[in-house]
């Protein structure tokens, strides 16, 4: 659900001395609102964007021997929430993190998506009931695939690390 939300932003592939916003408060990060989850929001929506703009060039270069995939964990109980927790981020403890599935089920999207023969170039794969379970084959959202979030994604890495030839 994190990368679902308004569109990609320029300013968070921008060297800025890690001045983003702050964290938030106490209020917003348990209702999932404010700086810190924008940020999350905006790197799960970058990680499926890429996905898309990958799926794009290699398209457009008539390349067929390398297939982009795309799967989420769902709701899946990581390490994450240990980090995050001790500097006022999500408690794995919580009410919420309680519904979550184990790190290892959380890892059967990659896995499917992986080792499905089935598997064609753009599939998404990830849980649909609800937060766990297997992982199904899903519709990406146009967000996903928008030409806009594809370019300030594309363009944001090629900066960080220089141009990706294809």
């Amino acid at each position: 659900m994190a990368r679902l939300g308004p569109p990609l932003e320029t300013r968070y592939f921008e060297a800025n001395g890690g001045n983003l916003g702050g964290d938030g408060t106490e209020e917003e990060n348990m209702s999932f609102r404010g700086p810190r989850w924008s940020r999350y929001h905006q790197t799960k929506l970058a990680n499926a964007a890429f996905t898309y703009g990958l799926k794009k060039k290699l398209d457009a270069a008539n390349i067929t021997n390398v297939i982009p995939l795309l799967a989420h964990p769902g709701l899946a109980l990581t390490n994450l929430q240990v980090t995050t927790a001790a500097d006022g981020g999500m408690d794995g403890n919580s009410d919420f993190m309680n519904q979550a599935q184990s790190a290892e089920d959380g890892a059967t999207g990659i896995i499917r998506a992986a080792m499905d023969p089935e598997a064609r170039s753009g599939d998404f794969y990830g849980p649909t009931a609800g937060w766990k379970g297997f992982p199904d084959l899903l519709t990406p959202e146009e967000s996903l695939y928008d030409d806009s979030n594809i370019q300030i994604n594309w363009e944001g890495c090629e900066n960080a690390v220089g141009k990706f030839i294809i």
